[in-house]
Parts: structure tokens; C-alpha cells; sequence
């Protein structure tokens, strides 16, 4: 149930310090002393000390949808949510699912459908939590986003984590790392941010208290070729990386341990005029790895479908 608050001045404050003896207004936690680090820019990512826990590389598609709380089965991957201006159509809608393995890559496409955009998304783990999901290790996806010559559409794609969680007293439900995300076909850069969102709806609906770290990577990522994004997380850092250079580093909350989930979505920024209605954008995966730290810095992961590494 959605709940409405109307509250004058005197009726928020008295809202949030009740809020905050009840432990729902997180402390800063040192939060706003972490800042994105670019001394280490440049050095290179090495697999030797890793192990790979999950790999697809889209040779066929094992996508169901997701429904919450309806098991799912056991898969690589799990369609659902809703966000931006297009809606995400289920990846086993068969030749109509925007969602698709072709040539061994999985294709998301954007597109018109009878005056209503769809798209699509895919994600690791279910909203019943089954599937894979991992604490620590290192996030890597090569994907292609084609140039954006005559392309009228504000696209929005993204490869990010993600992991549900409660923290007693801190008043945030889950956190998000967004390892490559592009607002509205920016062409001068791509960002890198970690979230930490409060639940719903009691916090969102009173005051936006949200806490982000955001890191603007100044790269043109609408040319048409290949790039890498990766992320390894550590307790001590969270450590960006494109085509095996690191381009920044963040460190974690302490308490940021719970596993985490890769998804990947092409969404709509914001609705198109009607001169675009018969444009398409397609976003292209080559393959999503997962690797944890052989010395044991990785915990064992959660590999509760088949998307383990074979």
C-alpha cells in the first residue's frame, strides 16, 4: 500500500526526529568523507589471482521472467522491473522479447511497439531470490553500443549490481553499484556511482535521502566498438575498470558485504517526440564473467542457479 504524507514544516521535523530515535535517518558512517580516488588511474587489471564463479557467453539464452514472490526456477538470467520511459517486455516472449542471443551475443533492443517503447533487461537473480549473487570479487562485461548518427532517442543503458539488504538503524534497504551507466545519450562521458537507496515508501515518500558517490569517466562510449567494464570489490575498495585500466576507485562502507547481483538494461531515458517512433537502438553483450579472489578475500559465492561457471 502506498502511503501519502502531508506535512507541514513543523510536521516533517517532528516526522524525521521521530524517524531518527527509531533508528530510520541513517548516520553518516563516514560517508561523506569517501571520495573517488584517480592517483591509481591507468594501472592494469590482472586475472591472475582470480577464479572464475559465473560466466555466460550467449552462445544460447536461458532467460525467464521474474515474478516476485513466485519461484522462478533455476536459470542464468531473470527479466523484470520498470524504470524510465520504456516498459521491459519479458525476456521468454520468444521472437517478440526484445531480448535476444544472436551470434553468440545478447542483443537488447529499443524499439516502438504499436505507439508504446519497449526494451528489456536482464539480471542474475530472481526477485525471489534465486539465482547467483556474490560478495566481493571482480564484475566484468564487454558490451558494444552503436554510434548514435541520426538517432533521435535518449537512451539509458547501464551493467550494475545490486544487493538488497537491512541494516539495523541505518534507514537503507539496498545498496547499488552502477559499474557503467549513460543518462540520456550523453556523448562525452559515462558514469560510475555507487548508491545506497532508503526503502520504500515511508523515507522516499517524505524527503529524497538517497546517497550517492559518482564518478564522471570522460570517454565516448557511442562508438561502436567493444569496451570492457569491470569492477572489483573488496573490502578495502571499489575499483573501476575499462578494458583493463582503472579509471577510478571508491571505498566501500564497512558494511557494504551482503552479495551482490549483475544486471544489464537499455532503457529510455526520457519519451521521444513522434518524429523517432521508428527508430530502434540496440545494445550488444558479449559475455558477463564473475571471479572471486583465490586467496580466499572472496567469499564462496551463491550459485543457486546454472549460471555457475562451468
Amino acid at each position: 500500500m502506498v502511503v501519502r504524507y502531508h506535512l507541514g514544516i513543523l510536521g516533517l521535523s517532528a516526522a524525521l526526529l521521530a524517524m531518527a530515535a527509531d533508528g530510520q535517518v541513517a548516520p553518516d558512517g563516514g560517508w561523506s568523507q569517501r571520495q573517488w580516488s584517480t592517483a591509481a588511474n591507468g594501472t592494469s587489471l590482472s586475472l591472475s589471482d582470480y577464479a572464475l564463479t559465473f560466466s555466460d557467453d550467449f552462445n544460447s539464452l536461458d532467460c525467464v521472467e521474474g515474478k516476485f514472490g513466485r519461484p522462478s526456477g533455476a536459470h542464468n538470467w531473470y527479466s523484470y522491473g520498470k524504470f524510465g520511459a520504456a516498459t521491459f517486455a519479458p525476456c521468454d516472449a520468444g521472437a517478440a522479447s526484445p531480448v535476444q542471443v544472436k551470434q553468440g551475443r545478447l542483443v537488447i533492443t529499443l524499439s516502438n511497439q504499436g505507439g508504446r517503447w519497449q526494451s528489456g533487461s536482464v539480471a542474475s537473480m530472481s526477485p525471489s531470490g534465486e539465482g547467483f549473487k556474490q560478495t566481493y570479487g571482480l564484475f566484468s562485461a564487454r558490451i558494444r553500443l552503436p554510434k548514435l548518427d541520426g538517432v533521435d532517442l535518449k537512451v539509458w543503458p547501464a551493467f550494475w549490481l545490486l544487493a538488497r539488504y537491512t541494516r539495523p538503524g541505518s534507514g537503507y534497504a539496498y545498496s547499488e553499484m552502477d559499474v557503467m551507466e549513460n543518462f540520456g545519450s550523453d556523448l562525452r562521458q559515462f558514469h560510475t556511482t555507487l548508491y545506497e537507496w532508503p526503502p520504500k515508501p515511508l523515507v522516499r515518500g517524505l524527503i529524497s535521502t538517497k546517497r550517492a558517490k559518482r564518478l564522471d569517466v570522460p570517454m565516448a562510449i557511442y562508438d561502436g566498438q567493444w569496451h570492457t567494464y569491470s569492477v572489483d570489490w573488496s573490502p578495502s575498495w571499489w575499483k573501476i575498470y575499462v578494458d583493463g585500466k582503472m579509471v577510478g576507485r571508491l571505498a566501500p562502507q564497512p558494511d557494504q558485504t551482503l552479495p551482490m547481483y549483475p544486471i544489464i538494461d537499455l532503457a529510455l531515458y526520457k519519451e521521444p517526440g513522434a518524429s523517432a517512433a521508428a527508430q530502434t537502438y540496440a545494445m550488444e553483450v558479449d559475455w558477463v564473467r564473475v571471479y572471486a579472489r583465490k586467496n580466499g578475500a572472496s567469499p564462496t559465492p551463491d550459485a543457486g542457479s546454472a549460471a555457475a561457471a562451468r
